[in-house]
């Protein structure tokens, strides 16, 4: 086993003591595989940069319904104002912002159809179904 001590990005050379001459030379000529390696994959950035992208869609969103509370998934559900969206965002996961979250924004959306979870009624016209003049 080979243990590095000492402080990353030192500009000297390694010390002699702690490895000797043959693999030195080994690390030496195998260093841009070696940094490639321990580099952050690619597939791992793009899915980094699309979470990031689909939080950027669910905020804006969130942000043209006036932060209103969504519930995402049953018994789930992003708090109301844009702090509660922030930070959701900032920590959710790309599924649950690409397959949970983005849908339930678009269904609250669509005003045009009824919405799950939601009674008929609040589709209907204001005075629609109440006597005119009446108040309640």
């Amino acid at each position: 086993m080979v243990v590095l001590v000492g402080r990353i990005g030192f500009d000297g050379d390694i010390p002699n003591s702690v490895f000797p001459d043959s693999v030195i030379e080994c690390l030496r000529a195998n260093k841009r595989a070696i940094i490639q390696h321990l580099s952050p994959s690619t597939a791992l950035n793009d899915t980094k940069r699309l979470r990031e992208l689909w939080a950027n869609a669910c905020l804006t969103l969130a942000e043209s319904q006036d932060w209103e509370t969504v519930e995402f998934k049953a018994g789930h559900q992003v708090g109301a104002g844009q702090y509660g969206w922030r930070i959701f965002c900032k920590t959710a996961n790309l599924t649950v912002l690409r397959d949970q979250t983005f849908p339930a924004l678009i269904e609250r959306q669509r005003l045009d159809r009824p919405r799950v979870g939601y009674p008929k009624e609040a589709l209907q016209a204001p005075n629609q179904g109440q006597a005119d003049g009446a108040i309640r």
